[in-house]
């Protein structure tokens, strides 16, 4: 509901990306997969990022996940959402300065497929993405040499992704 809500309109107090933390339905508290929140450092905004885990969790992560969380922005150029509706899902893109990033939460308790509309701006070019794997901790990575107009990713339930779309230099 967070994107649709509290970040309609700039930034919010949030902190994302908490691999370690115990998480317990019987808490009210969803159990979502590593790879939704590797998602929120892009789906949520907050002009001054504070990643929410101890630093000796992020030493222990796979070399594609850290080198994504050492080059994502926290202020961003421009932002749209592309799909999504409130306690449902979202995907965001965000850009700063020629480099688009893609970040998409599921709400849901259940796997399913996530399909939006790339803008012109980015097809046609590398998409880099870091997804659900194989269980709630594992990643699964993906290249996209050129993206197309629509795409659909597979997430788990209280699943994810994020992504980089480069402009060529």
């Amino acid at each position: 509901v967070l994107p649709f809500t509290r970040n309609v309109v700039g930034s919010m107090d949030y902190t994302p990306v908490t691999f370690s933390a115990k998480k317990s339905k019987n808490m009210g508290i969803p159990v979502t997969t590593n790879a939704h929140q590797m998602g929120l450092s892009v789906v949520f905004e907050s002009g001054f990022q504070c990643f929410a885990d101890n630093e000796s969790v992020y030493r222990t992560l796979p070399a594609p996940v850290k080198s994504f969380l050492t080059e994502v922005p926290c202020t961003w150029d421009e932002s749209r959402a592309l799909a999504g509706y409130p306690g449902d899902y979202a995907v965001i893109l965000r850009r700063k300065d020629d480099t688009w990033y893609l970040g998409a939460v599921n709400g849901k308790d259940e796997a399913r497929e996530l399909t939006f509309t790339l803008p012109k701006e980015c097809r046609n070019k590398e998409l880099t993405l870091i997804k659900d794997g194989g269980n709630r901790t594992e990643f699964a990575y993906e290249t996209i040499k050129n993206t197309p107009e629509k795409l659909t990713i597979k997430v788990l339930p209280n699943g994810g992704f994020c992504g980089v779309i480069r402009n060529e230099k």
